[in-house]
């Protein structure tokens, strides 16, 4: 993976060579008006088999909320 670090702002990782098409993830940090942090986090998979990807998009939505939920825990 190439990860790409822009301080306090944002951290990018992307797949250089392996099994998908295109794997990306985006994790965006925007300081808020009371002094907390706002999240963004995106998730770019794409398969190189159709059904494959028909099959995981229906499983992205509970995966990316893991994802938010162990990072809230470990920033808590």
């Amino acid at each position: 993976s190439l990860v790409t670090l822009v301080p306090h702002t944002r951290i990018t990782a992307t797949q250089v060579k392996g099994p998908f098409r295109r794997l990306e993830t985006v994790w965006e940090f925007t300081p808020l008006e009371d002094g907390s942090t706002g999240v963004r986090f995106c998730l770019y998979l794409e398969l190189k088999s159709g059904l494959s990807q028909r099959l995981l998009g229906a499983m992205m939505g509970e995966a990316s909320a893991k994802m938010m939920d162990a990072f809230r825990a470990r920033a808590a």
